[in-house]
């Protein structure tokens, strides 16, 4: 039985795509801060900073995804939390590459997460994987990442990046909000409402992880992001349409978010259009196509 070891696997989409790779026959490891062997997936124990980690977690694996990371949006964008962001991504990845290469530990691929705030803000334009990185602290972390990511090369390891987009789930993230605010009729505008997000549904995401373990001719970068981006409104407007709710549709303008969020309010202001056709070049095939079909299946009455 072939091993994946995932760091930051017991959060939202770890933990998808770890019962999606169980359900393909492969074993699965976790890296966390604490180690435990209670469930399906043990969880071994790491703490980078101290460069310490548990050599158990390697045993009989083949490939990594790197996950782990700080939540970008939990905790205001101090300085402090700033450097804890690009920290638990760049920084975790470093030491896993010098641990492996250290003791000789032999890995087939390297998946690291990165996300479509690599392309910052960039309106209605198509951004594919060949564009420039944007400007601002999400675009330079997304950066780091991927370069993080890219010294696993040198490990003769296949390294696939992908850049998430907006992952719409009922567990976690941004659609539960949206549905809370839909119980009382409303729909919650942020900014213009006319941002564009690259959404993508929890299952498919996932999918698109472990397609990147299975598929040896994938390496390099793609984005995780479902082949039909919407406008936030939209995104509104099709939950409600699966809730059978009739809502009205109040903004928040961007100035109130920027004055309580300041930088962070990026998160939720930015626009990015991002082409899924390179990964559907690979054969990949979406379970969701569309925005209605997603939520219909997420929150659909």
């Amino acid at each position: 039985m072939k091993g994946v070891l995932i760091t930051g696997g017991t959060g939202l989409l770890g933990r998808k795509i770890a019962e999606t790779l169980h359900n393909k026959g492969f074993s699965v490891h976790f890296l966390g801060r604490k180690a435990s062997k209670q469930g399906k997936f043990p969880v071994f124990e790491w703490q980078y900073e101290q460069e310490k980690i548990d050599a158990k977690a390697f045993e009989n694996i083949q490939y990594i995804i790197h996950l782990a990371g700080a939540n970008v949006g939990e905790g205001r964008w101090t300085e402090k939390r700033k450097i804890e962001i690009l920290e638990s991504r760049v920084n975790s990845a470093h030491f896993l590459f010098d641990y492996i290469q250290k003791n000789k530990i032999k890995i087939d691929s390297f998946v690291s997460g990165s996300a479509t705030g690599f392309y910052g803000d960039t309106g209605d334009y198509l951004n594919t994987e060949t564009d420039k990185k944007g400007i601002g602290f999400l675009a330079d972390v997304c950066d780091e990442w991927e370069k993080a990511a890219n010294k696993f090369e040198a490990l003769n390891a296949r390294v696939v990046k992908i850049r998430t987009g907006v992952v719409l789930s009922q567990e976690g993230g941004a659609l539960p909000k949206i549905i809370l605010s839909l119980k009382g009729n409303i729909g919650t505008v942020l900014g213009s409402g006319n941002q564009y997000y690259s959404w993508i549904h929890i299952d498919d995401i996932a999918n698109v992880f472990v397609e990147a373990i299975l598929n040896p001719k994938m390496e390099g970068i793609y984005n995780g992001v479902s082949s039909q981006p919407v406008i936030f409104s939209a995104i509104i407007d099709s939950a409600a349409k699966a809730m059978q709710k009739k809502h009205l549709n109040i903004k928040v303008p961007a100035i109130a978010l920027k004055l309580a969020m300041g930088e962070q309010s990026a998160i939720v202001l930015d626009s990015c259009n991002a082409s899924a056709q390179k990964v559907i070049d690979t054969g990949f095939q979406f379970q969701f196509q569309n925005i209605d079909e997603a939520m219909r299946d997420l929150v659909g009455e």
